[in-house]
């Protein structure tokens, strides 16, 4: 048979993307009780990020999770089970300096927090930014009205001689 043709029996070939087919319902309450009595197990080995419990020992990818975390069969047991890995950040059971990393992951109020003061100090910035913008405006009207003055003295020292 030449090289390049068709084999009998051979299967067509998959076309697009792979499809993402998120658990039925039942299986994702199943599925969130399992990762919820996973994320408060401290008997086991050292849990620091949900992504042990569905990459490691599930399999899913980063995509498939996203998509259980958005059903809201699946999101309750999601933010009860962030809410216990969150403990042991700040339990010391999780060395201070990796803890200070995850902190905003597992604490949505404290990424709101730590936004809107970035952003108060973001439009202090600009309001004074702003100011020092109109104040060098000022300076060159005051300097403009200085030089025209200085003109005027001069025209009506010409004239005065003249």
């Amino acid at each position: 048979m030449p090289a390049g043709a068709p084999q009998e029996n051979s299967e067509p070939a998959k076309v697009g993307a792979p499809r993402t087919v998120t658990p039925e319902k039942d299986e994702l309450i199943e599925l969130g009780k399992e990762l919820l009595e996973w994320a408060e197990d401290t008997s086991q080995e050292l849990r620091y990020h949900l992504n042990q419990w569905y990459t490691l020992k599930h399999g899913f990818t980063k995509k498939e999770w996203d998509c259980m975390c958005d059903k809201p069969e699946f999101k309750a047991y999601h933010d009860q089970a962030r809410v216990a890995l969150a403990a042991r950040y700040v339990d010391s059971s999780i060395h201070p300096s990796i803890a200070q990393r995850f902190l905003r992951l597992y604490f949505p109020d404290l990424v709101k927090s730590e936004n809107d003061l970035l952003k108060l100090k973001s439009d202090l910035t600009k309001e004074e930014n702003d100011r020092l913008s109109n104040t060098t405006d000022l300076k060159d009207v005051s300097q403009a009205l200085k030089d025209s003055r200085l003109e005027v003295k001069r025209l009506k020292a010409a004239l005065a001689k003249g």
